[in-house]
């Protein structure tokens, strides 16, 4: 099973799924420090996502290289932490260590995340391999996990 396959089965979502009728009209936005907007669309599912995000976006830019997934939990709540360690745990079960070697969520990210401080975790891969760079970040309250699409894995037909 490749890699993008046991993210789809961790998260029980297809990252093909993708146009499809149930997402939003593809709307324009500018970008801070940019010359060039992206393009995105969203919807809700039916329920959370791993139980956590209730919200997927989908945001392409300009040249239609990139593309990125995110999902989107709007209001993190700390009781919510447990799901997140799972999260972590099983990302790394897939990936192995983040871009910082750092494999188990430690305690004191656990209090950056209370704290609304936490840097997140990032997984990338060389360009040429066929495998999506993942991220897991917060912005505040709002969690997000972004899978990345670059231009050897999207399918124009």
């Amino acid at each position: 099973m490749s890699f993008n396959q046991k993210l789809e089965q961790l998260l029980a979502f297809s990252l093909e799924d993708y146009p499809g009728s149930a997402y939003s009209l593809i709307e324009e936005r500018e970008v801070p420090r940019s010359h060039h907007p992206e393009y995105f669309s969203y919807r809700y599912p039916e329920k959370p996502i791993y139980g956590l995000f209730g919200k997927i976006e989908v945001i392409t830019t300009n040249y239609i290289t990139n593309r990125r997934i995110v999902l989107i939990a709007e209001d993190f709540e700390i009781s919510q932490l447990d799901s997140l360690r799972l999260l972590i745990d099983n990302l790394i079960e897939i990936y192995g260590a983040d871009e910082k070697r750092n494999l188990w969520l430690m305690e004191d990210e656990e209090e950056d995340i209370r704290l609304d401080q936490w840097e997140g975790r990032y997984w990338e891969f060389p360009h040429h391999d066929e495998i999506r760079d993942v991220a897991i970040s917060m912005e505040g309250r709002r969690l997000k996990l972004s899978i990345y699409e670059r231009g050897n894995l999207l399918d124009f037909e």
